[in-house]
């Protein structure tokens, strides 16, 4: 049985490899077939249109997942959640876990880094005015799911909170043997 367990895991490592040296295949593809094709362009150009189309593929495949073929995002948000609460883990340590470093994430990176890269746009004068608004609009959206993501980590905080101390209680009054606690 152990045997079986280690081919199937060597398996998956080995698709896996495949896949990845496929995808890195791919996309080196279509670099070297951009960088021939426009001679009169630099390879910065290429870069940036590989870039472009693994962004617009990346885009559409998302939203093909999250609204049509897969779980709707607004009930079911997060890949690592959504394979957890699958195996009946999301309500252990490994769900608050990832809980934890989701909060902590989109705070650091979406909150902080944002903030950063949002003076960096307002202070440059290269930037348009559109750009910058832009900028400003998708900076307070980000804002509006901070604030959804922080009442999320309350309600979940405070009902952990409540199971443990009602557990914590129980525990007590278990603990007594059948004797009144003094006061």
């Amino acid at each position: 049985m152990a045997l079986r367990s280690v081919l199937r895991t060597s398996r998956m490592a080995a698709s896996m490899a495949l896949r990845v040296a496929l995808s890195l295949l791919g996309w080196f593809s279509l670099y070297t077939w951009s960088h021939h094709r426009y001679k009169d362009r630099t390879s910065e150009w290429s870069c940036r249109l590989v870039t472009l189309t693994h962004g617009v593929l990346a885009t559409c495949l998302s939203g093909y997942i999250g609204f049509i073929d897969g779980p709707w995002p607004m009930s079911y948000p997060g890949t690592a959640r959504w394979f957890l609460r699958e195996q009946g883990l999301y309500h252990t340590l490994v769900g608050d876990v990832v809980d934890f470093f989701f909060v902590v994430l989109f705070g650091g990176v979406r909150i902080g880094v944002g903030a950063w890269l949002m003076y960096c746009v307002l202070l440059s004068p290269k930037p348009k005015w559109f750009i910058k608004l832009g900028g400003v609009i998708m900076y307070g959206v980000s804002w509006v799911f901070m604030v959804s993501i922080c009442r999320f980590a309350r309600r979940k905080s405070i009902k952990k909170y409540h199971a443990w101390k009602s557990w914590w209680r129980k525990e007590m009054s278990l603990n007594t043997n059948g004797y009144l606690k003094d006061h």
